[in-house]
């Protein structure tokens, strides 16, 4: 049976957005509604992995940890030595595979094209047109949790070092496909497949805010509440620190309540989100006051 799709008609919300906000942990469920987040620039498609040098990153070829062994001092962070990823340089940074530290999906934005036009580099060209010479882009990248907001420059004409600025990993190419699989099964209606797919992407690659958190979306819509609230608390570890409101939720047992009325009242999963989210709205609006 297929659980929340039509609770609210306006842009998902996100775990981020709950940690950041009034109800870090719960609300996630309510979350559940939306058929989950899918990184600007992916479209559920991978790239075909030759169409890049092999220096330069690609959506179906995992990163090679011994390349990150020869990372610049303050590579990504500063004009003189700007990111040389090719295509992984647009978007989301490296096909929506970038990581925080810890495992929480970065907040990127490009910032646009600078002025300055990019040092000069003895990597190989990346095969895109540069129309009279390399033009440096800069980003906004921010963590919840930190590091703090940073500016990242890059070169998208150039394919050299493909490892991200320290303390970033990038996603395993098999990590992401399965997401990937799981989505698309979830959208045409195979929610068992698309629940087992969630597994096995989480099991690729546990430490990911985006993926606990689709598992959770999956085990949810399977009834499978023990995986659901294992994987949505996964998750919420990169949300936000709690607050008064969740503190109050949680010391009013409204959470077990809700699980009470779908696994031994036989209510309707939505009926109980929308009680629980009834009394959410009301305590925060004490707090509000």
């Amino acid at each position: 049976m297929r659980v929340m799709i039509d609770v609210v008609n306006r842009e998902c919300p996100t775990p981020r957005a709950f940690g950041q906000g009034m109800w870090p942990v719960l609300l996630l469920l309510l979350v559940a509604a939306c058929p989950g987040r899918r990184p600007a620039g992916t479209d559920g498609a991978l790239s075909d992995p030759d169409a890049t040098p092999d220096r330069c990153p690609s959506a179906e070829r995992d990163l090679d940890p011994a390349a990150c062994l020869e990372v610049p001092p303050k590579y990504g962070l500063s004009r003189k030595a700007p990111l040389e990823w090719g295509l992984g340089a647009t978007g989301t940074l490296w096909f929506g595979r970038l990581v925080c530290p810890g495992g929480a999906d970065p907040d990127v934005v490009r910032l646009g094209s600078i002025s300055t036009k990019a040092p000069r580099s003895d990597s190989p060209p990346s095969g895109v047109p540069n129309f009279g010479g390399d033009i440096l882009d800069a980003w906004s990248v921010s963590c919840p949790g930190g590091p703090e907001e940073q500016t990242w420059y890059s070169n998208m004409y150039r394919c050299g070092n493909p490892c991200p600025p320290e303390g970033f990993s990038v996603m395993s190419a098999e990590g992401m496909r399965l997401w990937l699989a799981s989505r698309k099964a979830y959208d045409a209606g195979r929610s068992a497949d698309a629940h087992q797919l969630a597994r096995e992407a989480a099991e690729a690659w546990p430490a990911s805010e985006r993926i606990q958190y689709w598992l959770g979306v999956t085990a949810l819509d399977q009834r499978d509440l023990h995986t659901a609230l294992d994987a949505f608390g996964r998750a919420v570890e990169w949300a936000g620190s709690p607050n008064p409101v969740y503190d109050d939720l949680m010391n009013g047992q409204m959470f077990g309540q809700m699980v009470e009325r779908i696994t031994v009242d036989g209510w309707e999963p939505q009926a109980a989100l929308d009680e629980f989210e009834a009394t959410a709205l009301e305590t925060a609006e004490k707090y509000a006051a």
